[in-house]
Parts: C-alpha cells; sequence; structure tokens
C-alpha cells in the first residue's frame, strides 16, 4: 500500500485559480482507495470565506464540476492549518486512468465581496525569494492512497491492533523492553556479562545454557546510515527488525512453532547424524511504513511487507 503525495503545476487567471497534477507517479499495478487534496491557510488571512473548489473536464465546451462547496474562518491561534478536499477514489481512478493528469479550479471570495486577494486566504503561489525546501512545505499537494493488492489498504485512519496479537517489544542500548515469550525473549533484558553462565554452576546452569541455544527470537536494530539508505529514506532513521537463531534439538518443544517435517527431520537427526537437523528461521514477519523519496523527488509513504520478525520455529 502506497501514500503519495503530488506536487502541483499551475497557472492563475483574473478570475480563478487554476491547478494541475502529473498522475504519472502512481504505480500502474496499484488502484486509488482514495484521495485528497490539500491547501495551507495563509498566516495572513482574515475574516471568512468562501471557497468552491471545482474539477476542470478535458472538454474545453464542458462545464467544471463542481466537488466541495464551503465557508473557511482562519482561526489565528492555528499556525500553517491545513484545508483538506476529499476526492473519491474510483472517480478519481477512472480520471487518471484516462488523462493521466487532473486539473482543478479553486475559487475564493471574500464575504464581503470585498477586492481581497484571491490568494489570501489559502497558500496557492511561491513567494518571491522563498526558496526551495521552504515552498515544498507549503505549496499545495494532491495526496493519493493506493492499494497493490497484497496488504491491507493504507489509509488515515487510527488502526486498532489484531485482537490477540502481543505487543512488539523495542530493543534499547542492551535491555529489550516487551512483554513476556518467544516475541520478547527475557534472556535479552540483561546485559552481556550477566548473561554468562559458569560452566560449574551445576544442572541448572546446564539448563539455562541449553534454553538460550534453542530456536528463538533476537533483536537486531537496523540503521539505514549504516547501510547507506538513508539518502532516499526520510523516515524512520532505522527500525527493529529483528532476527532468528537457535538449534532445533530432538524433541522439539510446542513453543517452538515446528512444521511436521521439521519434527520427523530432528527425530531422525537424532539417530542419524549425516542428516542435519531443522532450521531456525522466520514463521510470521510484519510490516513497516517508509517514507521516502522517489526517482523525481516525490515523497512516498509505502507499506513494506514481510519487514519485521514476530516468530521464529524450527522448519
Amino acid at each position: 500500500s502506497t501514500v503519495l503525495s503530488v506536487p502541483e503545476k499551475q497557472k492563475t487567471s483574473a478570475d480563478s485559480i487554476h491547478i494541475g497534477f502529473n498522475l504519472s507517479s502512481i504505480p500502474s499495478e496499484e488502484s486509488v482507495v482514495s484521495a485528497e487534496l490539500r491547501f495551507l491557510h495563509e498566516e495572513s488571512s482574515e475574516g471568512s470565506h468562501a471557497v468552491s473548489l471545482y474539477l476542470s473536464n478535458s472538454d474545453p465546451a464542458s462545464k467544471p464540476t463542481l466537488l466541495h462547496s464551503r465557508q473557511l474562518t482562519r482561526d489565528r491561534k492555528t499556525k500553517e492549518l491545513w484545508e483538506t478536499f476529499p476526492l473519491d477514489g474510483e472517480v478519481f481512478q477512472n480520471l487518471s486512468e484516462r488523462s493521466g493528469s487532473l486539473s482543478f479550479i479553486l475559487d475564493i471570495t471574500a464575504d464581503n465581496n470585498s477586492s481581497l486577494s484571491k490568494e489570501r486566504h489559502l497558500r496557492v503561489r511561491r513567494s518571491t525569494g522563498q526558496d526551495e525546501p521552504s515552498w515544498a512545505r507549503q505549496r499545495p499537494l494532491l495526496v493519493t492512497y493506493s492499494h497493490d493488492g497484497r496488504s491491507e489498504p493504507f489509509v488515515p485512519r487510527k488502526k486498532q491492533p489484531p485482537a490477540g496479537r502481543r505487543s512488539r517489544g523495542r530493543w534499547t542500548g542492551g535491555r529489550f523492553k516487551g512483554n513476556r515469550g518467544q516475541g520478547s525473549d527475557a534472556g535479552w533484558r540483561v546485559g552481556w556479562n550477566e548473561r554468562r553462565v559458569k560452566r560449574h554452576g551445576g544442572r541448572a546452569a546446564k539448563l539455562k545454557r541449553f534454553s538460550r541455544a534453542r530456536c528463538r527470537r533476537h533483536p537486531l536494530y537496523v540503521d539505514f546510515k549504516d547501510v547507506g539508505w538513508n539518502k532516499w529514506i526520510v523516515a524512520p532513521s532505522g527500525y527493529d527488525a529483528f532476527f532468528c537463531l537457535g538449534e532445533c534439538r530432538f524433541p522439539l518443544a510446542d513453543h517452538m512453532n515446528s512444521s511436521s517435517h521439521a519434527m520427523v527431520q530432528t527425530l531422525v537427526n537424532s539417530v542419524n547424524g549425516a542428516v542435519p537437523r531443522a532450521c531456525c528461521v522466520p514463521t510470521a514477519l510484519s510490516p513497516i511504513a517508509l517514507l521516502y523519496l522517489d526517482q523525481e523527488e516525490r515523497v512516498v509513504l509505502k507499506n513494506y511487507q514481510d519487514m519485521v520478525v514476530e516468530g521464529c520455529g524450527c522448519r
């Protein structure tokens, strides 16, 4: 699933503001679930204004289609407040496939019918001398939410965690914080020196060493700067990927999430050392969201599948 922000290309006439978007950056294999047009409120705007948003038709003889009409009142206490106009995903998809671009007409008028500039309420034009990074944070944006069919659509709403799912722990400088269980190994809560077990510690120490050698999930933090990905990934700077490590010895316990084949292979290994043991591998993976720059320097938010190890087992 992908969230893509598309910068505008515009022209201003005496009567209205025309804003166009090139949609070629939307992946052809993804369908648009929803979209929205965003404008930043001007800090200097005052009073109440009426704004109308139209969809410009490709046929010059056809009248523009009214999409939204609303009253805007600037709240002086709030800075950089964005005004959002939702767009129907299905209609958006059909229009984008037909023409590859979309054009909108924005009409703003003051309630007192004064000669107030149409650009005084919503930010639609780059200021004289304004640098590109500053304008990139303020310019009108068309934000699309698309779905590749391989995962749940990434849409702008609160998402509750699935029932019964354990919260994923966090590795913080030698201490692992999270729930107990396979997904959050309590053995990693202590430092390396504390984890060392003396050989003369008796049966309890031997059992502890044996338990730690079992297949399980271990912490692994991937820093994108270390691997050279920070040049194109905007956020996050890294993430907890985790990895699986350990032996699959006979007998395999129920909590090791083993397949039937792994159990048979491990059984044969116990009587014939020429047959290798089953391998400790990820059995459950989850996605993460990455905010990155594409080849045309557009900001993209995409859900990447199978990035985080949630569980390990013998297979």
